[in-house]
């Protein structure tokens, strides 16, 4: 498997060879993640995502002791089964595709940021949107008894349309507009619910 260190900022690139402490017992997941894999744009910051309970506290201190200038990794406890494989990659585990695209799928739930868009494009593109939507519901069954709750978050973007953080990531495909982005997706889940 190719992988896209570039779609790292400095810093990023500094950092992420030093964060091999977190292998085995935490993955990589999320946007950066995705865009290691894909190399289809910038990063914003690192999520770590752990199966089993862990010490904040130590983890917290080793982060510190070891980037005492640099903002802690967002870590969270993720008690859901794994769909894909870990992805290695040096010196940490990376989720796989259909594990992001079940969090992507998430996150728009939550709340709508163009990133998170933008990947669900390129996910939707790389796995079909069959396997797509079929991710989310593997990983997150309630959402498949609720599925108009995944539809309207999947095509809604209003809040996306004004996201205060929408140029904190770069493209590297200069001709994906975010127009493009939102007719693709809608049509993708449109033909999928019907």
């Amino acid at each position: 498997m190719a992988f896209y260190p570039h779609i790292l900022n400095p810093i990023q690139a500094q950092i992420l060879p030093k964060l091999s402490f977190t292998k085995p017992q935490f993955y990589l997941g999320g946007g950066t993640a995705l865009a290691l894999q894909l190399g289809h744009r910038t990063s914003v910051d690192f999520d770590f995502y752990a199966p089993q309970k862990f010490d904040n506290q130590k983890l917290g201190l080793t982060i510190s002791q070891l980037f005492p200038n640099v903002k802690t990794p967002a870590t969270h406890l993720y008690q859901y089964p794994l769909l894909d494989q870990l992805v290695d990659y040096g010196p940490v585990l990376l989720a796989g595709l259909r594990d992001i695209a079940a969090m992507k799928t998430a996150a728009v739930v939550q709340r709508a940021r163009q990133r998170d868009f933008y990947d669900i494009y390129y996910l939707i593109k790389k796995l079909g949107v069959e396997t797509f939507i079929n991710a989310t519901y593997q990983k997150f069954p309630w959402y498949e008894e609720n599925n108009v709750v995944v539809f309207t978050s999947l095509t809604y973007f209003t809040e996306a349309d004004v996201d205060p953080e929408a140029n904190r990531v770069q493209l590297f495909d200069s001709s994906l507009t975010w127009s493009k982005v939102k007719d693709f997706i809608k049509s993708s889940v449109i033909s999928y619910s019907n």
